[in-house]
């Protein structure tokens, strides 16, 4: 994951196919681990954070431009001291990853921490879980999603399962 997280941050790779290979590769493993076969509703709701909703699977080809935007953000008077330039220059990766994430519908960021990636993510979060709820107009399906993105419904998550300490879930309990 840190390779993975350092080739998301340092390089543009917006709708590369290896992206989706890779989010099919973990939606396959997630399925054989639960031994479930996820539909494409679940594996939206799965692939969002846990405190929007979801299992904190997040999908790599969803990642990739919040992670380069953020980081090319973070690092651009560093880039500029070290390059020594003194007038603004274009970054043609940066504009180009840009312009690729604005004619996908998805919002910038309004913040000025531009150099944070969850600034960058938020919106690209908050599309996928309106995309996830406006598929259900019953009430009943509703509530779901909408009480699993209460506060602190998914804390159960980030509890480490020591079984010495009495933190572990029995399998038929899962």
């Amino acid at each position: 994951m840190p390779r993975n997280s350092f080739t998301l941050r340092s390089a543009c790779c917006i709708d590369h196919d290896l992206l989706k290979a890779f989010d099919d590769e973990l939606r396959s493993v997630v399925s054989s681990i639960c031994n479930v076969s996820l539909t494409d509703d679940q594996w939206l709701q799965a692939s969002l954070p846990v405190h929007n909703d979801g299992l904190g699977l997040r999908r790599v080809s969803l990642l990739a431009s919040s992670a380069f935007l953020a980081t090319a953000a973070g690092t651009r008077q560093l880039q500029d001291h070290i390059l020594h330039r003194t007038h603004q220059t274009h970054d043609d990766m940066y504009d180009r990853c840009l312009a690729a994430r604005v004619s996908s519908g998805i919002a910038l960021p309004e913040d000025s921490n531009t150099h944070r990636q969850r600034i960058w993510d938020k919106a690209v979060v908050q599309s996928e879980y309106d995309q996830l709820l406006s598929k259900y107009t019953d009430p009943y399906h509703r509530a779901r999603p909408l009480t699993a993105a209460a506060p602190h419904s998914g804390d159960w998550l980030h509890a480490l399962p020591i079984s010495a300490c009495g933190l572990h879930v029995e399998d038929s309990a899962i």
